[in-house]
């Protein structure tokens, strides 16, 4: 898997950490989808994720390889469902828990959450099983078929924009909005103390775009309406486990 192409950061040769992290994602398809080395090199390298791999201004190439993977799956999967319908109104999502959730339900918790109250699923596999663990050894990874119906009100972000940010500030303060359904990214740990930063006046709005220009968050898409929720069926829950326990 190794070549002559040389990968730079900030004018820093880092081939070595991308090659590696490439044959670690190869590795990681490899065991999720039982195909061999070279089948699992073949199917990463004619990706758009492989591709944006090869761009390191962007820092992709630091993510962890399970996050690469999601991309890579998350991709897949799109692209299954755009060749089935002829469209992208079809995908698969998961909700990580404590519990099974074969029948979700919008719930209104004591603090409101990035896009208000609502049932919140992911594209990311890894990230609803974590999700699933957080507060127990055991957790299960709720699977879900989502088919988007054409009469709701759904809102897209497509990065922690200005936008964004104004919106999660609203629903942090109690705000509450019309859309059915809400999808963008959702913050990770770094971008989250950034977030609070920012509700605390302790940074500014063109801070916080600049600290999280670099960061790759991962994604959540939240429900909240009867009629939203009504696009979920339920396929099946898998047990996960805490290996760190």
């Amino acid at each position: 898997m190794m070549s002559d192409k040389k990968y730079l950061f900030n004018g820093k040769d880092i081939s070595i950490n991308v090659y590696v992290q490439i044959r670690t994602v190869v590795n990681v398809i490899m065991e999720r989808t039982q195909k061999t080395f070279m089948e699992a090199v073949e199917i990463f390298y004619d990706s758009e994720t492989y591709k944006q791999l090869q761009h390191t201004e962007n820092g992709f190439w630091a993510e962890s390889p399970d996050y690469i993977a999601d991309e890579f799956f998350r991709e897949r999967m799109n692209d299954r469902c755009r060749n089935k319908e002829g469209n992208n109104m079809e995908k698969i999502l998961y909700h990580g828990s404590s519990m099974i959730v074969s029948e979700p339900e919008i719930r209104k918790a004591r603090y409101t959450k990035d896009f208000s109250w609502g049932f919140y699923c992911t594209e990311r596999r890894k990230q609803a099983e974590t999700w699933s663990i957080r507060h127990s050894e055991i957790g299960y990874l709720n699977i879900y078929e989502f088919r988007e119906r054409s009469d709701l009100k759904i809102k897209h972000f497509s990065t922690t924009d200005s936008e964004w940010l104004d919106f999660i500030a609203k629903c942090r303060n109690g705000g509450i909005h019309e859309y059915d359904i809400v999808e963008g990214p959702m913050a990770d740990d770094t971008i989250y103390n950034y977030v609070e930063d920012y509700l605390d006046d302790k940074i500014t709005k063109d801070d916080f775009l600049q600290l999280a220009k670099f960061k790759h968050p991962t994604h959540q898409i939240s429900f909240h309406t009867i009629k939203a929720l009504s696009c979920l069926e339920f396929i099946k829950a898998e047990e996960v486990h805490d290996e760190d326990e």
